[in-house]
């Protein structure tokens, strides 16, 4: 999770984030690496389980690939599949060596087994009938004993009176 104050700018929807067309190539994700590093809340755990090195990680949901860059910089494979063109589009003109699918994460491409973590970041909440569907994909991808990693909105009437937050 970002904190609100860090996020106007770094919209993942590609459209919002304006200051890009200025910081082309592998620049562009040192900005999301930097925020990241800075103000991501769930970056000590990735760093706890992740930092070893040597895993191959799927990001479901990619968008752009600012947390598949993050992967990397642990020492990691990572891998994305989203089904968005134009965040595609984005992240192959940054970095065309990016591992990449164009693809539904509820049927992706990969064979069974074939990931030691999955991270999905505000995917889960799209799906009118529930995760479950993508959670079964994530789990037939995932080693025996892999991590799975998800991250959904946190939107409810205690947080709202709690944080005063809309």
């Amino acid at each position: 999770f970002l904190r609100k104050e860090i996020t106007p700018g770094l919209d993942e929807t590609y459209v919002e984030e304006r200051w890009a067309k200025d910081t082309p190539g592998r620049a562009y994700y040192d900005v999301h690496l930097s925020t990241i590093e800075k103000h991501e809340m769930a970056t000590p755990i990735f760093r706890e389980y992740l930092s070893g090195g040597g895993l191959r990680i799927l990001e479901s949901g990619c968008g752009t690939g600012r947390w598949m860059a993050f992967f990397e910089k642990l020492g990691n494979t990572a891998v994305g599949v989203d089904d968005s063109p134009g965040p595609l589009s984005v992240a192959r003109e940054h970095a065309p060596d990016m591992r990449l699918a164009r693809a539904n994460v509820l049927f992706t491409p990969f064979r069974n087994a074939s990931f030691d973590a999955v991270f999905s970041s505000y995917v889960a909440e799209h799906f009118e009938n529930g995760p479950e569907v993508l959670f079964k994909e994530i789990h037939r991808v995932l080693k025996p004993n892999g991590l799975f990693f998800v991250v959904v909105p946190f939107n409810n009437t205690f947080r709202r009176l709690v944080t005063r937050l809309p």
